[in-house]
């Protein structure tokens, strides 16, 4: 489903803008002269014309703009207001900053901004809806007066989109045969055909890779089965012939489509399909092929367009291939964290919702979390009502909150031990009885939560279990076979133990080491003003009881993780970028991290967009990992640890310029920043404040915050860690 982008256009520069670039579009030649080329393409594929409506936004005073527009998407609708009236509407098709092109469309405004947030749109039609109907449609304030640019929510889309008469169209289905590729496509998140054979022949079966639009679903068949379902992601583009791919068959240029993916569970072979049905669809006129002969075999061809008659029918026999695609219901993990949201609401707990998706990724990402924070910023809440709400049992064994006591100096105040006096019996724990438990019923997800973690020496207690959890080694809990009641003599940590761990630093409290830091999610809790006063009211005592069980339903995605589709081309090249920038950095200052730590920082990205959906965007996923996976590490004192945190402040705040195919194309510009910057750091407080200022427009604002905050810390006390800051 759409957003809906509503584009105030009243002012008298406004109306210029919208008579010189949306009712007379701007031709591609020029936009060529400032767009690369790969934008061009994909524009020129989007639109048969040889001009594109074109529209922009400023950064605005605070950055509220550009924040606004990094969440648009291609299919969203732009809808113009003038004069107490919506008068126009049209599709974005594509959306890049480029200043050059605004300042030569529009000039600058009286702040000296220009409109550099750019989209462009296709099927730009006139419309004729008062302000009085669209606040109705949109459920706004009937006074509402549609003051600057703004966003709806998909959820409210619908009645909108229906008062500007643009119901949401069907999108189209294909079918893909992949053959040998299959493995490779699919997990590199795209669809790829050469614009022609080797003899030089043009085919419409590759050409139409150019034909395919965001939300398309794309059925695919290899190996005489549809295996899964792929939906496209982005416009496609001209791209070179994939690296993993054999040289032999395939010219090197081609198209390229981003595309998600949905296995099957069940493959669907041919003859599953009627024939019948396959020999009708092979019988409808040209000018498109068909992807079945006339016998009902499937052709020695790419990606055909499936008739609306052909995919009812899919639909009626196969609801299976549809049920999960943006074309029905959204799919159970897309739903996780926005269900858990409601629930916390409902037992009377605050948290946003950017948070508690940050918490359910990590804690799929890995069994291991560590919450940190101010004490009563509800981090054991949060972990606690995860429990409750995925069901704790009739026994209560799958969701406990075990203090950690100042005296634990052992595994043994973990795991227990033996009873020396007695052979046939073993002094268990609370930790130990949950282990057991989860060993019975491996299936079923435990919450486990070992709250003020640090009150102890983490390492004397938790070493054993953090190196189980890692090797998947057993852990030995006593010698000898001789059986103590049903505890056994070694046992691995289950994988269905969802372990938190709560964080509270004071002077009763002992640092972590990096060890036990590089294999968690660190996520800090602050103190949110504008929440804390909803929670002041005191009327509404947290009750969990309200939610118990009630998302028992998702207890199977902490199970099998087969649901986290691979993350698209596009966003795994960006991360790629990133991930080698963070490290040139961090390394240059004796700061490196691990493999580990890069494959960890990847599995999160792919699990968060799986959680957020529509609503995901890259730079939210890598902000979430710069702070709470490369942050965490850092410690020390001024003279070791200041141009550690400049360079990585650098890096969270320097403007990115991607290329349509995810390379980062300004990486010598931020290194050059980085020295720039480290070589001015005096005034530590004068730094920070300086690197606060540029929080509303930096790519990873979380990060950038943490690290002002440690650069401040550090200039009063001479030292800094993370938990502190």
């Amino acid at each position: 489903m759409p957003q809906i982008l509503f584009q105030p256009a009243g002012n008298p520069g406004s109306r210029d803008h919208y008579r010189d670039t949306i009712e007379q579009p701007v031709p591609f030649d020029r936009l060529a002269a400032f767009l690369e080329p790969a934008v061009v393409s994909s524009l020129r594929s989007a639109t048969e014309a040889d001009a594109v409506a074109t529209w922009g936004v400023t950064p605005g005073r605070t950055g509220a703009n550009e924040r606004k527009w990094e969440r648009i998407e291609t299919g969203d609708v732009a809808v113009f207001l003038r004069e107490s009236r919506a008068y126009s509407s049209g599709v974005v098709l594509l959306k890049t900053r480029n200043a050059q092109l605004a300042e030569d469309l529009w000039g600058r405004d009286d702040h000296d901004q220009t409109w550099e947030f750019l989209y462009f749109l296709g099927d730009v039609r006139p419309s004729d809806v008062s302000y009085r109907d669209l606040n109705s449609a949109a459920r706004y304030d009937a006074q509402n007066n549609f003051q600057g640019f703004n966003i709806l929510e998909e959820s409210r889309a619908p009645e909108v989109l229906a008062l500007l008469g643009r119901q949401t169209e069907v999108s189209n289905v294909w079918w893909v045969n992949e053959g040998t590729t299959y493995r490779q496509e699919r997990a590199g998140g795209y669809l790829w055909a050469p614009t022609a054979t080797k003899q030089g022949a043009n085919l419409a079966a590759y050409r139409n890779v150019m034909r395919l639009k965001p939300n398309d679903l794309v059925l695919r068949y290899a190996d005489g089965n549809l295996r899964g379902v792929g939906t496209v992601e982005a416009p496609p583009s001209e791209a070179p012939r994939p690296a993993e791919f054999p040289q032999e068959p395939w010219n090197q240029p081609g198209f390229l489509a981003q595309v998600s993916h949905r296995d099957l569970d069940q493959p669907i072979p041919l003859a599953a399909i009627p024939a019948e049905w396959r020999q009708a669809e092979a019988t409808l006129p040209l000018p498109q092929p068909h992807p079945f002969t006339r016998d009902g075999a499937v052709v020695l061809g790419y990606l055909y367009e499936l008739s609306p008659s052909f995919v009812a029918r899919l639909r009626s026999r196969f609801p299976v291939l549809f049920t999960e695609g943006p074309m029905d219901q959204p799919s159970l993990p897309a739903t996780l964290s926005a269900e858990f949201s409601g629930a916390l609401r409902d037992a009377h707990l605050i948290y946003s919702d950017a948070d508690v998706a940050r918490f359910l990724a990590a804690l799929l990402t890995k069994p291991f979390v560590i919450l940190s924070g101010l004490s009563g910023s509800g981090k054991t809440k949060l972990a606690q009502a995860l429990g409750y709400w995925l069901g704790r049992g009739e026994d209560g064994m799958r969701a406990a909150v075990i203090p950690v006591g100042p005296d634990w100096t052992s595994v043994d105040n973990t795991l227990g031990y033996p009873n020396a006096l007695d052979p046939s019996q073993y002094s268990r724990t609370e930790v130990l009885q949950r282990v057991l438990s989860a060993r019975t019923l491996p299936e079923v997800p435990h919450i486990l939560v070992l709250d003020e973690m640090n009150l102890s020496h983490v390492e004397r207690y938790f070493a054993d279990i953090l190196s189980a959890m890692e090797s998947g080694e057993e852990i030995t809990l006593y010698a000898g076979d001789q059986a103590r009641e049903d505890v056994p003599n070694k046992l691995k940590w289950p994988q269905n133990i969802f372990l938190v761990g709560t964080v509270n630093v004071d002077e009763t409290t002992y640092m972590f080491s990096p060890k036990v830091l590089d294999r968690a999610n660190v996520i800090e809790f602050r103190i949110d003003p504008l929440r804390l006063a909803t929670a002041a009211d005191g009327v509404s005592p947290i009750d969990l009881g309200l939610i118990e069980g009630k998302g028992s339903r998702f207890a199977r995605l902490f199970g099998n993780r087969d649901w986290i589709s691979p993350i698209p081309a596009r966003a795994a090249a960006q991360l790629r970028a990133e991930i080698e920038l963070a490290f040139e950095v961090l390394a240059r200052e004796g700061h490196e991290f691990g493999y580990r730590t890069s494959a960890e920082i990847t599995r999160f990205v792919a699990v968060h967009r799986a959680l957020l959906g529509s609503a995901w965007s890259f730079e939210a996923s890598f902000d979430a990992q710069v702070t709470q996976k490369l942050l965490p590490r850092l410690h020390g004192s001024r003279r070791s640890i200041s141009s550690v945190l400049i360079a990585m402040a650098v890096l969270c705040s320097e403007p990115r310029q991607w290329a349509n195919d995810g390379r980062l194309t300004n990486t010598e510009l931020i290194k050059g920043r980085v020295e720039d910057e480290s070589a001015r750091a005096d005034d530590l407080t004068e730094v920070a404040q300086r690197f606060g200022a540029l929080a509303a427009q930096a790519p990873y604002p979380l990060g950038l915050d943490k690290l002002v905050r440690m650069l401040k810390r550090l200039d009063r006390n001479g030292f800094v860690s993370f938990a502190e800051a």
